[in-house]
């Protein structure tokens, strides 16, 4: 199971929270588990624990992970700071994250800014933030809101 690289369950009825074992899956790329019925926060295990043993294993977390669409569930609670850790852990290949139509709450956390690879950021009702390579693009909020931006590039 360690070496699971595409995992699609969109729209399975998959109910319960995120498994933070799943932190263990270093191979994944991408993770599709859009529109199921999903609970509880984003598991902060998921950027690892950016400690490593002797023989330089450890717990990387998803540090392989693309894509990311969570999106159709009912998740709640802010995004995890530990998934912008940079070095060993975190999710600095993460390109696209699809988070909308959910509870999440809170800011953007520090650090998340300077995702190494993340070009889109969905968050739905909450908003929409570009990257393109170290720039923001835009932070696009319905109804002309001002975001919730904590930190940057």
């Amino acid at each position: 199971m360690r070496e699971l690289n595409y995992l699609n369950l969109e729209d399975q009825r998959v109910g319960g929270s995120l498994p933070a074992e799943w932190s263990a899956l270093g191979a994944l790329s991408m993770l599709n588990l859009a529109r199921n019925q999903l609970e509880g926060s984003l598991p902060g295990s998921w950027g690892g624990s950016g400690s490593l043993s002797w023989g330089g294993t450890g717990d990387r977390g998803l540090e392989s992970l693309a894509v990311l669409d969570l999106s159709g569930n009912t998740l709640t609670g802010p995004l995890p700071p530990q998934w912008s850790k940079r070095g060993v852990g975190g999710l600095n290949a993460l390109y696209l994250a699809d988070l909308s139509n959910n509870h999440l709450s809170g800011t953007l956390p520090h650090g998340w800014g300077n995702l190494p690879a993340l070009f889109s950021l969905d968050l739905g009702e909450e908003g929409a933030v570009l990257f393109c390579g170290r720039f923001l693009i835009c932070i696009c909020l319905p109804g002309g809101r001002r975001p919730r931006v904590h930190g940057g590039r």
